[in-house]
């Protein structure tokens, strides 16, 4: 698959969309932020919030502190209001528009979550937002509509904007022989799709270094595929190594000086990205 069909897929699965005006319901991770809860708190005592760890009753009910929650926000616009300021920011979950009760989308959450494990011992953890479209893109028809049919709009910030999915039917709560296990092979699958989206997020914000490409976000993801092939897995080395191939051109890590410190042994990732940075400024650095 090229990446214009990456990028096609995910617009088509996830597209991109404008902050929600409206949530029933949120999925937030205690994990990501540790004053979260304390927010939630502090909610209550304005506005009738409830909430519900989705680690109840399974063998991390003891960790609930660091998990995922259930968050109703069907009486509590302005904590709705806050929470997705907030995830504009910092990745800590996504927003849900549902018909179903609490219990209903709780007993849904904690079947994906954690009869869905795709390696034991491991969390599938559905309410990470960077991450959230490019599982939709790997999950079969319909597995995907098993896990989407919680809710009748689905709405999280990946890091560079808003997306949404949604479901072709919003059905009554129901536990079918569809398997909610995600495999190995689905989880290796997800990271172009998820380099898509980092693909257009970066194609907006050098679109003036990019304004010379036909087409900025598919030259931008094919960078960001040599990267990831190069070894570098995080979003913030990842953009590093675009700039190097913004300044110095596609291909750029196949030429001296890079190609040789591409392949230096026994270096991080990030003493690799610093020696590339640094090459070309010590070329031309006076004598």
């Amino acid at each position: 698959m090229d990446a214009a069909k990456y990028i096609s897929t995910l617009n088509q699965v996830a597209p991109p969309t404008h902050s929600p005006d409206r949530a029933d319901f949120a999925v937030v991770d205690l994990a990501v932020d540790s004053k979260l809860l304390e927010r939630i708190y502090g909610a209550m005592t304005h506005e009738p919030v409830q909430w519900r760890s989705l680690f109840e009753q399974t063998s991390w009910s003891t960790e609930w502190r660091h998990g995922p929650v259930l968050v109703d926000l069907r009486k509590a616009s302005e904590f709705q209001k806050s929470l997705a300021d907030q995830m504009t920011r910092h990745s800590i979950g996504l927003l849900l528009r549902s018909d179903w009760s609490m219990d209903e989308l709780h007993a849904h959450f904690v079947h994906w979550i954690h009869d869905g494990l795709p390696v034991k011992g491991s969390l599938l953890r559905v309410q990470e937002p960077r991450k959230l479209g490019a599982l939709l893109c790997v999950l079969g028809d319909t597995q995907r509509q098993a896990l989407l049919n919680g809710a009748s709009t689905w709405f999280w910030h990946d890091s560079h904007t808003w997306r949404t999915a949604t479901p072709e039917k919003h059905e009554p709560l129901t536990h079918s022989s569809i398997p909610p296990g995600v495999s190995p092979d689905q989880l290796e699958a997800m990271a172009p799709y998820w380099l898509a989206s980092e693909a257009q997020g970066c194609s907006e914000h050098y679109r003036e270094s990019l304004a010379h490409h036909d087409a900025p976000e598919h030259w931008v993801l094919k960078r960001l595929l040599e990267g990831d092939q190069a070894g570098f897995k995080t979003s913030s080395h990842l953009e590093r190594w675009l700039r190097l191939a913004i300044l110095h051109g596609a291909g750029f890590h196949r030429r001296a000086p890079f190609a040789a410190l591409l392949d230096e042994p026994q270096t991080t990732s990030n003493d690799r990205l610093s020696a590339m940075e640094g090459a070309v400024e010590n070329q031309h650095a006076p004598v």
